[in-house]
């Protein structure tokens, strides 16, 4: 298993963690007062979100086409031909 994949297996069974712990606090939102509900529905988001941009960010790194090296004359070479 490469690397990638690896980091990749942990950020999605990390946001299923997440998923489930929303689907939690969505079911208990009667033992918590508004506030406090939206500041920890709040969390919750932000930690997906931030569990999704790395996801992003780790495909984007995997699937990025590797630049061209530009291969150029020497001054010398270029001015005889």
């Amino acid at each position: 298993m490469n690397r990638t994949l690896s980091c990749l297996s942990i950020c999605v069974l990390l946001l299923i963690a997440v998923g489930v712990c929303i689907k939690q606090t969505i079911e208990f939102r009667g033992l918590l007062d508004t506030p406090t509900f939206v500041v920890v529905l709040g969390a919750e988001a932000v930690a997906a979100g931030a569990l999704i941009t790395t996801c992003l960010s780790l495909l984007r790194r995997q699937f990025a086409r590797p630049k061209k090296q530009v291969i150029r004359r020497p001054a010398a070479v270029a001015v005889r031909a």
